[in-house]
């Protein structure tokens, strides 16, 4: 089984350089401030519910934590809930600039592009 802790631990060291990043320049500023929990979110629950360490992850697996899994077992203000797909897009996008091969970030990136709409039908429950 895949180790929360674990891939908490190797998302911290890609995500260090995210804010100098152009990617989390461009979201905006409240999605900013949720990324670096969004990213370790997602990394913990890719671990823990779909058993997936951070170099097994793949698109048809984010989409469906992202998408389906956390907007059913989950609870989060409106910010939070629209900017998780966006974040997660842009934390992919930079990681294809040399930490993990381009096609493979591009993959995960894809596999959320346009996914915030879905992930809020799916929700139970959304703070305003």
């Amino acid at each position: 089984m895949a180790s929360g802790t674990y891939a908490k631990t190797i998302v911290r060291v890609w995500y260090k350089n995210v804010p100098n990043s152009r990617q989390f320049r461009t979201l905006p500023i409240e999605f900013q401030k949720n990324a670096k929990w969004t990213v370790e979110f997602f990394a913990e629950l890719m671990a823990g519910y779909i058993d997936d360490p951070p170099s097994a992850w793949n698109g048809v697996d984010a989409q469906e934590l992202v998408v389906r899994l956390i907007p059913r077992k989950s609870i989060f203000d409106r910010v939070t809930s629209e900017g998780f797909c966006p974040i997660m897009v842009a934390f992919f996008e930079f990681l294809g600039e040399g930490i993990i091969e381009e096609a493979y970030a591009e993959e995960l990136a894809r596999s959320l592009r346009g996914k915030e709409r879905e992930l809020l039908q799916n929700a139970k429950n959304v703070l305003d």
